[in-house]
């Protein structure tokens, strides 16, 4: 019986402890699974993370590591100088440059040393560097992460100063200040006299004509600063020269100098119907002889004269009187004042010497009903050319009118006008900078007002100023979510990488998705944990 007795109640005691064992090691293996789990899913993100980073903004796909560059560099023979700069080209567009700061050496080889980095390639590109617009003639092979060591040569490269000129002929590159020649090759002001009695302050002769055209001497004909092309802004100055030698002459008259009575002075004075010279007298009256005055076809385009040519003429004199100064008296009909539709007082008197066409001090001596006489002082004889002259209207067009900073500006002075002759210099000063060219191209950082000032030239030296305010605004941000705007979803058909700004896997806050969805998904996982736990741990104290 005691047998019987003890045996049902042991039994009865130790089932509950096996029951409370086995509650206790459930327990353990899912507090186990929830960590493991918590672990797997915190580096599931980390990688997600890490590969979310190293795609582009579009979400088309990891961004390659560029390549660089560096090693010698010769130029011409010689290494290149210090400023040189090197420019990387893929597919006919820059990808990066660099500038030489040790003369025969971009970059360099140790890890901190600046290289010529190239960015945005594909593998297999060919890269090609260029300086001054001349290849080297090495090239390298692009490959992301690619660092390597490459000695450039490159020849034939221009001269700065040469490759400045090419750039001013486009209208559209920051030229020097004021006083050297524009890209028209015509002064910008400084040269403005030439030889002082040939006509330096041409103009200057009251109300007569050219007169109030006030440095009009040499910058009617150009300088022969800058190049062969100066003279006038119309081609090389021994091309003109050459031109005039050549011209047709369409009539030729002589007369003999004879000295004038009661005066100590010589003269001489030709036929109306014979001769656009009406009469020269020298201030002297020791010269004797004939002297010839041929009238050249004014038509000849190559003379380059200056304004809208009235008469062009060769005035040759004894050798005695070459260089004898002497006032001319010089003839143009109505009938030609007529065809060149100009006034009396916009003649002037020019004469071609050191191959340009310098202003002579003019005045209107006569008016009939058949001609203008016009009188002119000089310093020596060669050819001599009348026309009239007028000063230009600068006009200023601005597109936009109203920019914003960082933005081009396109500067136009193609409105501009010149009733007689054509415009041969535009100038521009723009917020301290200064440009030349019809056309220019400029941008500002800063927003503000900024004054434009356009100042143009014709072919008689004759200038006029013209201002205008250009407007630049700041540059508007783009709207953003957190900005009050709503940024459009994308579920993927347009490229983006599946977030609600459709680049870079943010919300609106700016937290990955990944980690939202990560703790959304960890969240569950603990919850369900709990939950698990907490009905093991009733059935563990159910006693049945």
């Amino acid at each position: 019986m005691m047998t019987d007795d003890t045996d049902p109640s042991q039994s009865t005691r130790m089932e509950p402890a096996r029951t409370v064992r086995v509650g206790l090691s459930d327990r353990s293996t899912v507090l186990a699974t929830v960590v493991v789990a918590a672990c797997l899913l915190v580096g599931a993100a980390g990688i997600a993370g890490l590969a979310a980073a190293d795609h582009g903004d579009d979400g088309s796909g990891p961004v390659p590591a560029p390549a660089a560059y560096y090693g010698d560099v010769t130029v011409n023979g010689e290494p290149a100088p210090v400023g040189t700069e090197i420019v990387a080209m893929v597919n006919g567009e820059p990808h990066g440059s660099i500038e030489v700061t040790e003369a025969g050496q971009y970059g360099g080889s140790d890890a901190l040393d600046r290289k010529l980095v190239v960015r945005k390639a594909e593998a297999g590109d060919e890269v090609t560097f260029v300086v001054r617009d001349t290849t080297a003639a090495e090239t390298a092979t692009w490959e992301s992460g690619d660092v390597q060591e490459i000695d450039l040569t490159f020849e034939g490269v221009p001269d700065q100063s040469e490759s400045d000129t090419d750039d001013d002929q486009t209208g559209e590159t920051e030229t020097p200040e004021s006083g050297t020649p524009d890209d028209q090759g015509t002064p910008n002001g400084d040269e403005g006299s030439g030889d002082g009695s040939a006509g330096g302050g041409g103009g200057g002769g009251g109300g007569g004509g050219g007169g109030g055209g006030g440095g009009g001497g040499a910058a009617a004909g150009g300088s022969d600063t800058g190049s062969e092309d100066d003279a006038t802004g119309a081609g090389p100055a021994t091309d003109v020269a050459q031109a005039l030698s050549e011209a047709p002459v369409v009539s030729e008259a002589s007369a003999d100098v004879a000295v004038e009575d009661g005066a100590n002075r010589a003269a001489v004075t030709f036929d109306a119907d014979t001769s656009p010279v009406d009469s020269i007298t020298f201030e002297s009256d020791a010269v004797e002889g004939t002297v010839t005055v041929a009238e050249i076809d004014r038509e000849a385009t190559e003379t380059s004269v200056p304004g809208s040519a009235a008469s062009v003429s060769r005035i040759d004199v004894p050798d005695s009187a070459t260089d004898q100064a002497a006032t001319v008296r010089m003839r143009v009909s109505t009938d030609r004042l007529s065809e060149l539709d100009a006034e009396p007082s916009e003649l002037r008197a020019n004469r071609f010497v050191d191959g340009q066409w310098q202003a002579l001090e003019t005045t209107v001596a006569e008016e009939t009903d058949s001609a203008v006489v016009l009188e002119a002082e000089t310093p020596g004889f060669s050819y001599f050319s009348v026309s009239a002259v007028s000063e230009p209207d600068a006009a200023i067009a601005l597109d936009p009118a109203t920019s914003t900073s960082g933005s081009s500006v396109t500067l136009d002075g193609s409105d501009s006008t010149t009733e007689h002759g054509e415009i041969v210099a535009y100038d521009w000063t723009v917020d301290g900078d200064s440009y030349a060219g019809e056309t220019a191209t400029t941008s500002f950082d800063e927003p503000g007002e900024y004054e434009v000032e356009l100042a143009v030239t014709n072919d008689a030296g004759e200038t006029d100023t013209a201002t205008e305010t250009l407007v630049v605004e700041a540059a508007t941000a783009p709207a953003t979510a957190d900005q009050g705007t709503q940024a459009p979803t994308t579920s993927g058909s347009d490229g983006g990488s599946g977030s609600d700004d459709g680049g870079n896997g943010n919300d609106d806050g700016g937290l990955p998705v990944f980690w939202i969805a990560g703790g959304v998904a960890l969240a569950v996982i603990l919850l369900g944990a709990v939950v698990r736990v907490r009905a093991d741990d009733g059935r563990s104290r159910d006693p049945l």
